[in-house]
């Protein structure tokens, strides 16, 4: 399956959104991520 992960410019919106895709990763090792933010 493939998500999108979205968030806002600074750092502080990536790291949920990286452990989120970490604990998905685990259950489905077939995932695939985009990440969009404004900058």
């Amino acid at each position: 399956m493939k998500y999108i992960l979205t968030g806002g410019g600074t750092g502080g919106h990536v790291y949920p959104a990286l452990a989120i895709a970490e604990h998905i990763k685990k259950n489905e090792p077939d995932a695939e991520f985009l990440y969009i933010g404004t900058k």
